[in-house]
């Protein structure tokens, strides 16, 4: 499939895509045809689903793959500086759900409480 060769996916992907939603022209049933803004569509769509906004007092999870307000949270310094002369800091804290690490890069004068 010349779908799976442009985006580097395994033909079975494609297929999976197809049974989820992406459509094909009408009438082409076997191989299927279809359209590239499509392809793109759809795949920009799956893509929207998978955002997460955080709160200012949120992190991501990537093992949750969820927003999370950390507990531990440990800020570190960094020797950057950012727009507005703003200091650079990582925040690090551990997810409530799976005790994994989780981290967060932000500016020195952040909303996030430390605790």
């Amino acid at each position: 499939m010349e779908i799976a060769d442009v985006y580097c996916v395994h033909v079975r992907t494609v297929q999976s895509w197809h049974s989820n939603g992406l459509k094909h022209l009408e009438g082409s049933n076997n191989p299927y045809l279809i359209l590239g803004k499509d392809v793109k569509e759809y795949l920009i769509k799956e893509q929207q689903k998978k955002k997460v906004t955080l709160k200012s007092n949120e992190f991501y999870c990537m093992k949750c793959k969820k927003a999370v307000v950390p507990v531990k949270v440990i800020k570190v310094i960094r020797k950057i500086k950012l727009g507005g002369n703003n200091q650079a800091v990582t925040l690090s804290g551990v997810c409530p759900i799976c005790a994994c690490k989780v981290n967060r890069f932000d500016k020195e004068k952040s909303s996030i409480i430390e605790k």
